[in-house]
C-alpha cells in the first residue's frame, strides 16, 4: 500500500492517556490511513471504539498503514 498525496483529510493528534481517547471520525473518502505512536499504545477502530489495554498493542515509534471504513474512528489509550 502506498499513501495518497495529497491526502484526502488530515486530523490532529490523539493524546494517550489512562482511558481510552477517540479521534475524529473518518471522512466519507477514507480508506486507508496511516498512524504513528510515541509511546506504548493498544488501539481499537471502529464506529465508536473504546481501546483496551489487553488488545491491539502497538511498540513505541511504529508506523502502521491500515484499511478502514469511512466514518469510522480511531482509539488509543496508553499501554505498557
Amino acid at each position: 500500500m502506498a499513501p495518497q498525496y495529497p491526502e484526502c483529510a488530515k486530523q490532529a493528534a490523539i493524546t494517550s492517556s489512562g482511558s481510552s481517547q477517540q479521534s475524529a471520525v473518518f471522512s466519507g473518502r477514507t480508506r486507508y490511513i496511516q498512524y504513528h505512536t510515541d509511546g506504548i499504545v493498544s488501539v481499537a477502530i471502529g464506529p465508536n471504539p473504546i481501546a483496551d489495554v489487553l488488545y491491539d498493542r502497538v511498540a513505541a515509534n511504529e508506523t502502521r498503514s491500515i484499511g478502514v471504513n469511512p466514518g469510522d474512528r480511531l482509539a488509543v489509550i496508553t499501554n505498557t
